[in-house]
C-alpha cells in the first residue's frame, strides 16, 4: 500500500516545532523498541526506547482507522500535540511510537485520592489552555481529533499538556481531499447528546464539546461518565462545586466554568476562540510565588528559556505577571517595553533600561506576591 500523503504546511500563526517527521519502519523495529512488549502502560500501549529516547509504543486494532490517524497526524507540528516519531504499516497489528510523557494523563491526575497528588488549580487551567492550543492548531490544518478526553491529554514533567492522538482510529482530515466517513463513536461521556450527521463542521464542534467536558472534569474533579454529571446541566453550577483538593479562586473557577459553558452550548464556538479565552484565563491564574514566574513566561511565550534563569533572580520582574494590561495603562506604562525588558532579563541578554515607572510598580506589588496563597 502507498504510504500516507505528505504533511500539509502549518497553519498560519501556530506554534510549530522543527522536529523531523516520523519514520516509516519495519514492525520488528518497533517491537524491539518496546522491549518485546514487556512494560505495559495501558491497554495496547507499552513503554520503550527509540533512537535514544523514552517512547510509548501503541498497537492499533483497526488498520483502516490507523491509516486515517497517520494521514491526519502527518499534517501536525505543534508543541501541544504529541508527535509521531515512527510507525509501521506492515501486515498484522500496526504500531506507532510517540514521546513518552512522564506526568501521565489528566485522567490519572484527577483520579488521585490524595490532594498532594492532584493537579493544582493553576496547573489545571494551564493544561487545558495547552490542549486548547493544540486543538486550535489541528483545526487550522483541517484535522479533527475525534478523541479529546482526559485520558488523551498527557502531561510532561512540568505539567505542560499535549494532545496524544493516534491508534484509536478517530482522527479525520476534513479538507475535502478524501471522503468523510462516519466518525468513530466518541469515548463515553465526551460526545454531544444529539450528534448531527458527520460533516467537517460537526466534527470540529464535537472536538470543542469534548474540550468543554474536560474543562468540567478539571474544575469539579468528577469524571465525564460519573452518574449525574450530565455536562450541560453540570456546567450551569460547576463554579459552585469546584474540586476541593486544591484552592480555587473565584476568578479561576468562574473562568473555567464560562469556558465549559461555551464549549457545551448548542452553538459551539471555534477552537481558536476557545483557545484565546483559555490563554487569558491561564495568564490570570497564579497559584503561588513560584508560579508568578511561570505566568510571566506564559504571557511572553518564552517558556523555552526557563532553564536559563534562576527564579530568585527575576522575582521582582515576575510580579509583573500580576499587572494586567488595563492596570499598566492606568499607570502610564508601556506594556511592550515592559515585556521586552523582562524578556531580556530572563534571557540574560545585554541589559535594557527599565521603562519609566515599571520598577516602582513592581516594588508596590512585591509584598502582595510574597503573600499569595499556595494551592498545593
Amino acid at each position: 500500500a502507498a504510504p500516507p500523503a505528505a504533511a500539509a504546511p502549518p497553519a498560519r500563526g501556530t506554534q510549530t516545532d522543527a522536529r523531523p517527521g516520523p519514520e516509516v519502519v519495519a514492525r520488528a523495529d518497533l517491537a524491539a523498541a518496546a522491549d518485546g512488549f514487556a512494560h505495559p502502560l495501558a491497554a495496547d500501549v507499552w513503554r520503550g526506547r527509540w533512537r535514544g529516547r523514552d517512547v510509548a509504543v501503541r498497537r492499533a486494532r483497526d488498520v483502516d482507522g490507523f491509516r486515517r490517524d497517520v494521514d491526519a497526524l502527518l499534517r501536525v507540528r505543534h508543541r501541544h500535540v504529541n508527535p509521531l516519531l515512527a510507525f509501521s504499516l506492515a501486515p498484522g497489528a500496526p504500531l506507532l511510537a510517540a514521546p513518552y510523557l512522564p506526568g501521565g494523563s489528566v485522567a490519572a491526575a484527577l483520579a488521585a485520592a490524595e490532594a498532594a497528588a492532584a493537579l493544582a488549580a493553576g496547573a489545571r487551567v494551564r493544561a487545558l489552555a495547552d490542549a486548547g492550543r493544540g486543538l486550535a492548531h489541528l483545526h487550522g490544518v483541517h484535522v479533527c481529533a475525534g478523541d479529546v478526553a482526559a485520558p488523551t491529554i498527557l502531561l510532561d514533567a512540568d505539567a505542560r499538556a499535549r494532545l496524544c492522538l493516534g491508534g484509536a482510529g478517530r482522527c479525520r482530515v476534513v479538507d475535502g481531499s478524501c471522503p468523510l466517513l462516519a466518525a468513530a463513536a466518541p469515548r463515553r461521556g465526551y460526545g454531544p447528546p444529539d450528534p448531527p450527521p458527520p460533516s467537517p463542521a460537526a466534527l470540529r464542534a464535537a472536538d470543542v464539546y469534548a474540550l468543554g467536558v474536560v474543562a468540567l472534569e478539571l474544575l469539579t474533579g468528577r469524571a465525564a461518565f460519573d452518574e449525574g454529571a450530565e455536562p450541560r446541566r453540570l456546567a450551569r453550577r460547576a463554579r459552585f462545586v469546584p474540586d476541593r483538593r486544591c484552592a480555587w479562586s473565584a476568578r479561576a473557577a468562574d473562568a473555567l466554568a464560562a469556558v465549559a459553558g461555551r464549549c457545551l452550548a448548542a452553538a459551539t464556538p471555534s477552537a481558536a476562540s476557545v483557545s484565546d479565552e483559555l490563554d487569558r484565563a491561564a495568564a490570570d491564574v497564579v497559584d503561588g510565588r513560584g508560579d508568578a514566574v511561570s505566568a510571566l513566561l506564559e504571557g511572553l511565550h518564552l517558556s523555552h528559556l526557563r532553564p536559563k534563569f534562576a527564579e530568585e533572580d527575576v522575582r521582582d520582574l515576575a510580579t509583573c505577571a500580576l499587572l494586567e494590561s488595563d492596570e499598566l495603562e492606568r499607570l502610564g506604562l508601556d506594556a511592550d517595553a515592559a515585556a521586552r525588558f523582562a524578556a531580556a532579563a530572563i534571557a540574560r541578554a545585554p541589559p535594557l533600561a527599565a521603562p519609566a515607572g515599571l520598577l516602582d510598580a513592581v516594588a508596590a506589588r512585591r509584598a502582595a506576591t510574597a503573600a499569595l496563597p499556595r494551592c498545593r
